[in-house]
């Protein structure tokens, strides 16, 4: 498990949803070495004159050494697509085999050096919805780096790899409805569908204390709440105002000293009689 090749996915179907052929092409290509793959991609594509389905299977090179399939299902569906059949060879008395049925002949082609002929000939699948779609386009790219591979028989050319897309699409749709029964049980439990990132809800913050910590000033610390002004304030700066009393209390005092007449030192802003 620690060596197994890490496959970078790319899933952007947008409309075209396809979770049962997904799964089932996810599967097939887990029973082959990818190690010599690097992603895979199956996207609906921005063209808006495409039709069908289209892909490539991108070769080595220096700058990217390993393989790279591209697979595009623009729809839409159900839609019919082309094939490339075996051609038609003339034989030596000039005459052509009859053409196989569900098929039309193409172009003539003739070997200027060999002087042989032949006929190429054009098929037709029908593609019922998007998950044959991802099926048919995937077997057929994945069949160029199989075989590039050395991982299946047969030849490397579009015939041979449009032959293994119509059999890899005829196995799914004998197997779709067992693929069709663990989609729907992986839906009901919460497992995620393939090609889909899901967002972890985020954590729930906790609600802020509504007491607001006192202001610090550069001469003390300012009361919080007005059951603090009848309290007796320290001053922070040394040697200057002493403790100021409360102001009720002051003035209560002050009355009982004025009509006891003992008034020691005047108030501010008034003078004492027979000065």
């Amino acid at each position: 498990m620690d060596n197994a090749p890490v496959i970078q996915w790319t899933i952007q179907l947008k409309e075209h949803h396809a979770p049962v052929g997904l799964a089932w092409v996810k599967q097939f290509i887990a029973g082959y070495d990818l190690s010599l793959l690097e992603s895979i991609c199956i996207e609906r594509g921005r063209s808006k004159r495409a039709v069908g389905v289209y892909g490539k299977c991108f070769f080595p090179t220096p700058a990217r050494p390993k393989y790279r399939i591209h697979c595009v299902v623009p729809g839409p569906f159900p839609c019919q697509i082309h094939i490339r059949k075996p051609p038609l060879y003339m034989d030596e008395e000039g005459r052509f085999p009859p053409t196989p049925p569900g098929c039309r002949r193409g172009v003539r082609c003739i070997d200027r050096r060999t002087g042989r002929q032949w006929y190429r000939i054009v098929g037709y699948t029908a593609l019922q919805d998007a998950d044959e779609a991802v099926v048919w386009i995937f077997a057929h790219e994945a069949f160029h780096f199989l075989r590039r591979t050395k991982q299946i028989p047969g030849r490397n050319n579009e015939i041979q790899a449009d032959a293994y897309g119509d059999a890899m699409l005829e196995t799914f749709r004998r197997q779709r409805e067992n693929f069709q029964t663990q989609s729907r049980a992986a839906k009901s439990s919460g497992i995620k569908t393939l090609g889909t990132q899901t967002t972890p809800a985020r954590p729930v913050r906790k609600p802020r204390a509504t007491a607001k910590p006192a202001r610090a000033t550069g001469k003390g610390t300012k009361a919080a709440s007005s059951t603090k002004a009848n309290a007796t304030a320290t001053p922070t700066t040394k040697g200057k105002a002493e403790p100021v009393r409360a102001s009720a209390v002051a003035m209560i005092e002050q009355a009982v000293r004025s009509w006891l007449g003992l008034w020691s030192t005047p108030p501010r802003g008034r003078k004492m009689r027979g000065e």
